[in-house]
């Protein structure tokens, strides 16, 4: 083996784990990042309230809830800009916060219902001319156990989980089809191999050749032979 090959097996050996490591990290520090990034995005929701103090309970109530618009995500970080059900449902969450609920007792409402005591709330009286009795009923009667954000935290670690798993079976392959180092011999140790192996053929070649040309006199010398011998008789 020569020292080239060598050089290349050894970069090869030390690289393909370290190109391995990136996506395995990702995938076991995947499930502890989802909860934080929720978190993060909680604080850039938009709300109408201005005291640091209801702006917490707001962002409480946010994280702790999965959105009902079918998205399946927590209400903080729910990707639609206009949300049916979680717009409204903001709102009417500021107003009780203003009022001076605290966030434990907004999410089990939220779970159990308010009842009919906020009927009058001008965000249930839009509803109701928007048409949207159901949202009106479930705020009224409550979402149940789904609405809590515990029970659907599992669909963003295996989205992580599925990107994580796909990127490193595409790198695996890519990596087997191809040497990611290429030819690392010096240029000219290229052009001498080259000359020395066109040198090499040149003088098989000629060999052959000169051995050709010896075979076919050598026959030609055997028949001139014979021709002289039936001559003489």
């Amino acid at each position: 083996m020569s020292a080239t090959s060598r050089q290349r097996n050894i970069l090869r050996r030390f690289s393909l784990p370290w190109l391995l490591i990136g996506p395995c990290m990702a995938l076991m520090l995947g499930p502890m990042i989802a909860p934080s990034t929720g978190t993060l995005m909680a604080q850039e929701v938009y709300t109408n309230l201005k005291q640091p103090e209801q702006i917490r309970i707001f962002n409480k109530v946010s994280d702790s809830v999965i959105c009902q618009c079918g998205c399946h995500f927590i209400l903080s970080s729910c990707p639609h800009v206009e949300c049916p059900w979680g717009i409204p449902v903001r709102r009417f969450v500021e107003n009780r916060i203003r009022e001076g609920m605290g966030a434990e007792e907004i999410i089990y409402r939220l779970e159990h219902g308010f009842g009919k005591k906020y009927m009058d709330d001008p965000v249930v009286v839009e509803l109701i001319n928007q048409g949207r009795a159901d949202l009106v009923q479930k705020i009224v009667d409550g979402h149940g156990p789904s609405i809590r954000g515990t029970t659907a935290n599992w669909i963003p670690i295996l989205l992580i989980a599925i990107f994580v798993i796909a990127g490193l079976l595409i790198a695996i392959r890519y990596f087997r089809k191809r040497d990611p180092f290429g030819d690392l011999s010096p240029p000219d140790a290229v052009d001498q191999s080259r000359t020395e192996d066109g040198s090499s053929a040149e003088t098989k070649g000629s060999r052959n050749s000169a051995e050709a040309s010896s075979e076919h006199s050598g026959d030609s010398e055997d028949v001139d032979l014979d021709r002289f011998k039936d001559i003489d008789r």
